[in-house]
């Protein structure tokens, strides 16, 4: 498996998102890893996900409600810990009431607040390819 930059994780609902994002990112240089069309037709989701979690370097999760609610993020977000990477959350809709915020895995998402990024306007998403580009400057060594 080729290793990628960024793992993008985002529930289905949020798609349209997902491939903006990798778009942007791929436009700037940046390896994107994304289900589902980085599995491999015939491939099983449930292996591939985590080895495309393992070779990446850094993990964009795309927050949202819906994301909140979805038991492939929890996952996700889970084994992204577990890896140490890091996790910029990209938040696209009001998740702040929302009880799972309070959980793991999503509990310990705040402890950098200086990653997190907010969709709120054009600016929103240089801003998120700024984060993005100056956390992979600091990564030297990732774990491959």
């Amino acid at each position: 498996m080729n290793a990628n930059d960024i793992f993008i994780s985002y529930s289905t609902k949020n798609t349209d998102i997902a491939k903006t994002i990798r778009d942007l990112f791929q436009s700037h240089g940046i390896t994107c890893w994304m289900a589902p069309e980085s599995i491999p037709a015939g491939s099983n989701y449930t292996k591939e996900i985590p080895y495309g979690i393992l070779y990446s370097k850094l993990a964009v999760l795309i927050l949202s409600r819906a994301s909140l609610e979805s038991v492939w993020v929890n996952q996700e977000i889970s084994y992204i810990l577990d890896a140490k990477h890091p996790i910029i959350p990209f938040i696209v809709d009001d998740i702040f009431s929302h009880p799972n915020l309070k959980e793991e895995p999503f509990a310990n998402l705040f402890e950098s607040d200086s990653l997190i990024t907010r969709l709120e306007n054009d600016k929103s998403w240089n801003l998120l390819l700024y984060n993005v580009q100056k956390q992979l400057a600091h990564i030297v060594n990732p774990q491959l």
